[in-house]
């Protein structure tokens, strides 16, 4: 008995050295296991400040530009929006003629933004080239959110804003306009030959565009506002449904009706203004 327990120690002893004296061998890592390593670098990679990407498409995107000011006074882009529909009566901005635009961009993340009664404020954030505003007007009850893009032509910062089913231009800056140059007031005269003045003319520079005044022999008197329009200013009156444009110069100036609820004064009439007044 002795001796069977002892052949079986030395068995299980000669196991436990052979086991021993076997050198580990090393491990390869699985293609699994490489792919996921590689796969992790790459994934390092795209998420660096790398200048440019590329899309599932293939296409390199460049990367969206925010250096462009923004901070500071905004006004209507008067050759892209049609300023003289804004200052009608039945358009889309009543008193646009007697307030005018405007838009204030603040550094500290506040916007508001005027045309003519209508009239927006709130707070914006800037993103991919979008400015994202959540304004609130005076006159509806609940907040909304506006996309203005941001644009830049021809080195001036612009931004499209969608109201309605129109799309309004902005350009940066305060307006230069004919007020800004300290151009006076002009007052052209018809005296029909005599010393006397029959009619008058009156063009005053505004923020906004003109504010004019006529007195029409045997018509009477008119008062209104023109906004430029295709370089031409366009008359809309305070008082009557009668619409007109100025064409002036430094000897004479020629109003022409273009549309008028008057028989006496309808669509086509033409009052001429043939003397600048001195003073």
């Amino acid at each position: 008995m002795k001796k069977a327990t002892a052949l079986l120690l030395a068995a299980i002893l000669c196991l436990c050295l052979a086991a021993c004296g076997k050198a580990p061998e090393q491990s390869a890592p699985s293609h699994t296991e490489a792919a996921a390593a590689e796969g992790s670098g790459e994934t390092r990679q795209e998420s660096g400040n790398s200048p440019n990407r590329e899309n599932a498409a293939g296409n390199v995107e460049q990367p969206t530009q925010q250096d462009i000011e923004l901070i500071g006074p905004w006004h209507l882009d008067g050759e892209k929006n049609d300023l003289a529909a804004f200052a009608d009566s039945l358009g889309p901005f009543p008193g646009y003629g007697a307030w005018g635009d405007g838009m204030e961009i603040r550094s500290n993340g506040q916007l508001s933004w005027h045309i003519g009664a209508e009239s927006w404020h709130g707070t914006y954030t800037v993103e991919d080239g979008i400015l994202r505003a959540q304004l609130a007007s005076d006159s509806e009850q609940s907040p909304r959110l506006w996309d203005l893009r941001i644009l830049e032509e021809n080195g001036v910062a612009e931004l499209e804003m969608d109201y309605q089913d129109i799309t309004i231009y902005w350009v940066y800056g305060d307006r230069k306009d004919i007020s800004v140059m300290g151009l006076p007031a002009r007052v052209y005269v018809d005296r029909q030959g005599t010393d006397a003045v029959y009619s008058s003319l009156s063009i005053v520079p505004s923020d906004t565009g003109y504010v004019i005044e006529m007195e029409i022999y045997r018509l009477g008197y008119f008062r209104g506002t023109a906004v430029e329009a295709g370089g031409v200013p366009v008359y809309t009156d305070d008082l009557v449904d009668i619409k007109g444009t100025i064409q002036y110069d430094d000897t004479h100036a020629v109003f022409e009706v273009t549309q008028s609820p008057s028989d006496t004064a309808e669509a086509g009439t033409t009052w001429v203004f043939p003397e600048l007044q001195e003073g």
